[in-house]
C-alpha cells in the first residue's frame, strides 16, 4: 500500500514529474531577460563615456588668444582708427603626421596558468566586475569631470550672450507698385554687428545682402531703441557694408548703452581653436552656435591675401553670421563667396586681412582698387630664372588693371618707386593709394620663348572698391 502512495508509481502524478523542469525553464528566460538588459545598459554607459571623453578632449584643446585689438575713436573728428595685425599670416599648421600613439591603455594582463591550460579556462567570467563600476572608475580617473564640462559650457554662453548685445536686427524695407498700381511693400530680417561708435553715430557691419536694393533700413538695437540708418560704405569685392546710425539728443541716453564688438586677430587662429558664431548663424537674429576650426587654408583675393577657416558651426552668410574666439573678439564672418553647393561646413572669413578695408569703410572712404589676385613668386621658381614679383593669376574684369593693360602671368615688380616681393609687400603699397591717383607698375612679361622677359610700366588710375 505504501509502494502505490510513492509518485513515482502514481500514474496520474506525472505532473508533479514535470514542475522542476517548468520552473528552470522560466528561470532560464528571466535570466536571458537580465542577459538582455545589463548588455543594453552597458551599451548605454559605453556611448555616455564616449561622448564624456569626447568634451573632454575639447576642453583640454582650447587655447587661449592674447592678443587684444579693437576700435579706437580719435579726438577731435569722428575718425575710427583700427589697429593691425602684426603678427605674420601662416597657413594651417598640421599636426605630426604619421604619429602611432603607443597604446597605453589596459595592458594583456591574460597570463596563463599551469601548461595543459586552455585560454577559455583562464579567462575570467564576463559578469564578474560589473560595467557601471569600472565606466565609474575610469571616469574618477579623468582630470576634468562633470562640473569643468558644465564650466566650459556656461563659459561659452556667456560669452554669446554678452556679444549678442552687440548684435542688432536690420529690416530691410523695400517699397513698391503691384500691376494696379497699388502700393506693395516688402521687408526682411537680416543681423548687424556693431563694430564702433562715436558721439555722433553709431557704426554698424552688415552683409552686403542687408543693404542691396533697399528703399528703407531700420536698426533694431533691442530694449525699445529702433532707428532709421544709412549705408556708409559698401564693400561688394568682400560682401559686406557699414551702416551709420546717427546719435541724436533725442536717442543719446538709450544708445548709451550700445556696446561696440572688439576686433579680434585672425592670424592667431589655429586648427582645434573654438569659434562661436552669433548674428543669424541659423537664419534668425540672435541665434548662436559653436564650431571646432576643422581646416585653415590662405587664398587670394582681389589686391591682397586672406585666410578661410572650416568649422562645422551653422553659419548664415546672407542673413549675416559673425565668428568670435573665445575671448569674445570678432575675428571674421561667414562668406559664401568662396563655397559651393558640395561644401558641407562654414567657411569663415578672417578679419585681420580686413582692418584696413573696414577703416575706411568706417569713415565713408574709398578703399583703393586695383583688380588683381596673385601669390609671390617662391624660391623654388626663381631658381628656374623667373623674375622675383608678384604673380597675377587673375584680373578683375573692367578694374583699373584690366584697363591699363596688365595680364594674367605678368608679374609685378614695383608699384611706384617700391619693390614689390611678397604679397605683403604690395598689399601694404595697395594700402597707401586713394581712389584716383596715378600709379606706375612695372611688370616683366613673357615673349614667344617662354625663358625671356621683357620689363614693361604701366599707368593706373586707382579705381574704388
Amino acid at each position: 500500500m505504501a509502494d502505490e502512495m510513492r509518485p513515482g508509481n502514481d500514474p496520474d502524478n506525472n505532473n508533479e514529474e514535470r514542475k522542476p523542469f517548468m520552473t528552470q525553464k522560466i528561470v532560464g528566460r528571466r535570466d536571458s531577460k537580465m542577459r538582455t538588459l545589463r548588455m543594453i545598459g552597458r551599451s548605454m554607459l559605453a556611448g555616455v563615456a564616449f561622448s564624456l571623453a569626447a568634451v573632454v578632449v575639447a576642453v583640454i584643446a582650447v587655447p587661449r588668444v592674447q592678443a587684444r585689438f579693437g576700435p579706437v575713436v580719435s579726438s577731435g573728428e569722428t575718425t575710427v582708427t583700427l589697429g593691425r595685425d602684426e603678427s605674420t599670416p601662416s597657413a594651417e599648421e598640421s599636426g605630426p603626421s604619421g604619429e602611432s600613439g603607443e597604446n597605453t591603455g589596459a595592458d594583456s594582463t591574460g597570463e596563463s596558468g599551469s601548461e595543459g591550460t586552455s585560454p577559455a579556462e583562464t579567462t575570467a567570467p564576463e559578469e564578474t566586475v560589473p560595467v557601471g563600476e569600472i565606466v565609474k572608475a575610469e571616469i574618477e580617473t579623468w582630470p576634468f569631470g562633470m562640473p569643468e564640462v558644465l564650466k566650459l559650457s556656461y563659459g561659452l554662453r556667456g560669452v554669446a550672450d554678452t556679444a549678442d548685445l552687440s548684435v542688432v536686427t536690420i529690416e530691410q524695407v523695400r517699397e513698391g507698385q503691384d500691376w494696379f498700381d497699388n502700393e506693395l511693400r516688402t521687408s526682411g530680417l537680416y543681423s548687424g554687428v556693431v563694430i564702433a561708435k562715436t558721439d555722433s553715430e553709431i557704426l554698424i557691419l552688415a552683409s552686403g545682402n542687408a543693404v542691396s536694393g533697399a528703399d528703407r533700413l531700420v536698426v533694431d538695437f533691442g530694449k525699445g531703441l529702433k532707428s532709421d540708418a544709412s549705408v556708409k560704405r559698401p564693400d561688394t569685392a568682400s560682401g559686406l557694408a557699414v551702416l551709420t546710425v546717427p546719435v541724436t539728443d533725442e536717442n543719446r541716453e538709450k544708445t548709451e548703452g550700445v556696446t561696440p564688438l572688439e576686433l579680434g586677430n585672425s592670424y592667431r587662429l589655429r586648427r582645434g581653436d573654438i569659434l562661436i558664431a552669433v548674428g543669424a548663424p541659423l537664419g534668425m537674429v540672435h541665434s548662436a552656435d559653436y564650431g571646432v576650426i576643422g581646416g585653415v587654408s590662405p587664398i587670394s583675393v582681389t589686391d591682397g591675401a586672406a585666410t578661410l577657416f572650416h568649422t562645422k558651426s551653422a553659419g548664415n552668410a546672407s542673413a549675416g553670421t559673425w565668428m568670435l574666439d573665445t575671448e569674445g573678439r570678432l575675428v571674421g564672418w561667414v562668406t559664401d563667396v568662396f563655397s559651393d553647393q558640395n561644401t558641407k561646413h562654414t567657411v569663415v572669413l578672417g578679419v585681420s586681412e580686413f582692418k584696413a578695408i573696414l577703416e575706411h569703410m568706417i569713415n565713408g572712404q574709398a578703399s583703393p582698387l586695383i583688380g588683381v589676385r596673385g601669390s609671390a613668386v617662391s624660391q623654388e621658381m626663381q631658381e628656374q630664372e623667373i623674375p622675383a614679383g608678384l604673380y597675377i593669376t587673375r584680373i578683375t574684369r573692367d578694374s583699373p588693371a584690366y584697363n591699363a593693360g596688365l595680364q594674367p602671368g605678368d608679374i609685378i615688380t614695383r608699384v611706384g618707386d617700391t619693390e614689390i616681393r611678397t604679397m605683403r609687400d604690395y598689399t601694404a603699397e595697395v594700402e597707401k593709394l586713394h581712389a584716383e591717383d596715378s600709379v606706375r607698375f612695372v611688370v616683366m612679361r613673357t615673349g614667344r620663348d617662354e625663358n625671356e622677359y621683357a620689363e614693361l610700366e604701366f599707368m593706373l588710375n586707382v579705381g574704388a572698391r
